[in-house]
């Protein structure tokens, strides 16, 4: 793996908001030691909801690394071999079960008339996760159920502005 991490940009977890909306590799770090590699299409919207957080909580000193990347770059290779070379703690722990069924989250997704392209720009996944969440291809991490929660109550908040707008 070619990357040096102590190179690369990083923000304290708390400052999450602040990272770009771009795409690439992300390296959780506590104290320096890489806890948890993950994968995004944007660092920001990835982050506003994600299924490791209440494991963070535990570490010390956590920061957020990012290694941007090309969009021809394929993201699950890259993540994968970066889990291979640092073998990070965080990856590989089993996420909370999942209470949403496929259909569910099809239903939920038609509800707010979302395209699988707009609600993955949301969710700050790619388009053909969202689709493998409604194939059973993928489980639905309860994060993304939480993520749904926020992105349907802005929706209807929106609604309700414009039916007020139009009184």
């Amino acid at each position: 793996m070619n990357v040096n991490i102590s190179s690369l940009p990083r923000l304290p977890i708390s400052e999450r908001k602040k990272l770009p909306n771009s795409r690439g590799l992300y390296f959780v770090l506590s104290e320096d030691e890489i806890v948890y590699i993950g994968q995004t299409i944007n660092f920001k919207q990835r982050w506003i909801a994600h299924h490791i957080s209440s494991y963070i909580n535990s570490f010390q000193n956590v920061d957020i690394a990012w290694w941007q990347t090309q969009e021809s770059a394929d993201l699950s290779e890259l993540e994968n071999k970066a889990i291979s070379f640092f073998q990070p703690k965080l990856n590989g722990i089993k996420e909370k079960t999942r209470t949403m069924s496929p259909k569910q989250f099809r239903i939920r997704r038609a509800v707010m008339d979302l395209t699988q392209v707009q609600l993955a720009e949301l969710l700050g996944v790619q388009a053909n996760t969202v689709s493998r969440y409604e194939t059973e291809d993928l489980k639905i991490p309860k994060a993304v159920e939480l993520a749904l929660d926020t992105i349907e109550r802005k929706i209807n908040a929106d609604d309700e502005q414009a039916q007020v707008s139009k009184k």
